[in-house]
């Protein structure tokens, strides 16, 4: 067990006296804790107590705030105690689908044409303050997300809005840059009230047009943070809890609302401030907190005790193997077949310290929209015959070759856009129209399967991944050097394009658009690192990204289904996370993307 440093620990007891009893929440994980998965499995699960009983305190932690206001905060662990204070307009159910938050709204439309979100508030619902929901807050609230700093946890909820019009005092009508398929998902925000936060609010910007799928967004603009003002740091929500007060460097009260007719089982929470994710596991192992969420390398040494609850989850930290398609090799099907073959599948559940979900699409396995079929351990023979039967014949040194037509990189530009139709050019001349003849046949090249495979040094996990692979493909007649290097070098090699495979990690959208990765705009100097050119797969993007919500599970599906027969990468895993609790609360943990607290109403204090 890590060394606990008594001061600071002294000091955590201390601002729990102080406070009359502290409380902490955590993301503990050390990548981004946007997190998915099917129904919790309880680990380790103390004995249930007689039924729900009202009293004591939940203690949770969070670092120390910039800003108690939800929309201009960046931090998730700020995030997630102040859920318990705000609402969202969606909801994501077990099986990650939006839906919507009967607390704030009564009805969301969706127009035929997919640019159009029509959204009633509930009619009764009121601020901590007293005063009624209505219309004006959620306009309020969209123009504080457009003004909100880079890195705000919901800023790009508005990312695609271009307009909003008040219909009545409780419906509001949003209009979309363009249709999106997700849009529901973009709802997932929280609202503020326009009455509280509204006064000497700086003025909204101009909307900037949402890209469209595969293009790069626009770089976000140089801006001097707005000054916190006393509203910030004394947040007026409308959520299970309300706000009492918070001390700077010591933490922050909350009280049981009454929200929906009841109040929560437990009527008091606090929070106290923590500087990192090991101080949240320490504080939980001397019984400071109760909660702590994520931290891959931490939780393991909970389970199997008595006095604490571990529930796995599935989190949206995806991994992955990508290749380099200006290497010719590439441009051949069966190889990346071979090469897909060779990974130890097996073997990955065990490489990663907190556990991982094998997929073989790029989709949260816990997700509506997962369509993928379990991969299976390797075939190395299999992998071998495929390349046998492709003309790869072995070599004297091990390494397969072939002669193989030399790939031509299509730039971006010179590639046909699949999202708008070019403009004709006018016919040229008679006089000007070269005499037809057949395109030159590609040059032919002598290839052979030495290949570099590189992966961060820092991510042991990562690393014992690409171990395994690349003994597998060697015995396939791959000769494959694997390449270690510090996060600021592999980065740069990625961006280079010097590599010829790559294992790297993805904090993955809930909802799965792909075209930051596999769109042929973002190649060469974008975030399609593997320089691929398909213009089969862009036409795919465009229609999963654009489909009406009622026909989105099958444009998604086809991506899947083509992204998985033309083997343009190989999916590996998303990793294994878990909440942790002290076994003096009972909770029905439903983990989702931001959604830990959603029904800490039912949660209740067993001493």
């Amino acid at each position: 067990m890590r060394k606990v440093f008594p001061a600071l620990l002294l000091a955590l007891a201390a601002t729990l006296s102080a406070c009359q009893a502290p409380a902490v929440i955590g993301d503990a994980s050390p990548s981004p804790s946007a997190a998915a998965s099917p129904p919790p499995e309880v680990t380790t699960a103390p004995a249930a107590p007689a039924g729900p009983v009202r009293g004591g305190a939940l203690r949770l932690s969070m670092r120390a705030p910039k800003t108690l206001n939800p929309i201009n905060n960046t931090d998730e662990t700020v995030d997630a105690a102040l859920s318990l204070v705000f609402q969202k307009l969606m909801l994501l159910d077990e099986n990650l689908k939006p839906y919507p938050n009967s607390r704030l709204v009564s009805s969301v439309e969706y127009s035929e044409d997919g640019r159009t979100v029509t959204l009633t508030l509930r009619e009764g619902a009121a601020w901590s303050d007293g005063k009624p929901l209505s219309a004006d807050d959620l306009i309020y609230t969209l123009d504080a997300l457009k003004r909100a700093p880079a890195g705000a946890i919901y800023k790009s909820g508005a990312r695609n809005v271009k307009s909003y019009d008040k219909l009545d005092s409780l419906t509001v009508a949003i209009g979309l840059v363009s249709a999106y398929s997700g849009a529901d998902y973009d709802l997932r925000f929280p609202v503020i009230p326009a009455h509280y936060y509204g006064k000497n609010a700086p003025a909204t910007p101009a909307p900037t047009p949402t890209p469209e799928p595969g293009e790069s967004p626009p770089p976000e603009p140089a801006e001097t943070p707005a000054p916190v003002t006393e509203a910030d740091m004394n947040p007026v929500g409308i959520g299970y809890y309300t706000f009492v007060s918070y001390t700077a460097g010591e933490g922050m009260r909350l009280a049981a609302a009454e929200l929906g007719g009841s109040r929560p089982y437990i009527p008091e929470v606090e929070v106290i401030i923590t500087p990192d994710a090991e101080t949240d596991y320490d504080a939980l192992t001397a019984g400071l907190i109760d909660v702590c969420d994520g931290g891959i390398a931490d939780w393991g040494r909970y389970t199997g005790k008595p006095d604490y609850s571990v529930y796995e989850y599935t989190t949206q930290y995806f991994d992955m193997i990508g290749f380099n398609y200006n290497n010719p090799v590439f441009a051949d099907k069966p190889v990346r077949e071979a090469v897909a073959l060779c990974v130890p599948f097996d073997a990955l559940p065990a490489d990663y310290s907190g556990g991982a979900s094998v997929v073989s699409i790029p989709v949260n396995p816990g997700s509506w929209l997962y369509s993928g079929d379990a991969p299976t351990a390797p075939d190395i023979s299999r992998a071998a015959a495929i390349l046998d039967a492709d003309g790869w014949t072995p070599g004297e040194s091990g390494a397969r070759s072939k002669i193989v037509p030399k790939t031509e990189v299509v730039k971006p530009s010179e590639t046909p856009d699949p999202i708008e139709a070019p403009e004709e050019a006018e016919a040229p001349e008679e006089t000007a129209v070269p005499p037809s003849s057949e395109p030159p046949e590609p040059e032919n090249v002598a290839a052979t399967l030495s290949l570099t495979l590189i992966v961060n040094e820092e991510n042991a996990e990562r690393a014992a991944v690409a171990a395994g692979l690349a003994d597998n493909m060697r015995q396939a007649g791959f000769d494959v050097l694997v390449v270690k290097l510090p996060f600021a070098q592999f980065e740069t090699r990625l961006r280079a394009r010097e590599f010829d495979m790559y294992i790297a990690g993805i904090n993955m959208s809930v909802y799965p658009d792909l075209s930051f990765l596999l769109h042929s705009r973002n190649s060469k100097d974008g975030t399609n690192y593997s320089d691929l050119v398909d213009a089969d797969l862009d036409r795919l993007l465009k229609e999963a990204f654009s489909a009406p919500i009622a026909g989105r599970e099958e444009a998604v599906g086809a991506v899947m289904g083509y992204i998985g027969e033309s083997r343009a990468f190989v999916p590996l895993a998303f990793r294994g996370s878990a909440v942790v609790m002290n076994s003096r609360v009972a909770a029905d943990i439903r983990r989702v993307p931001g959604g830990l607290f959603d029904n800490v109403a039912e949660w209740y204090i067993k001493e």
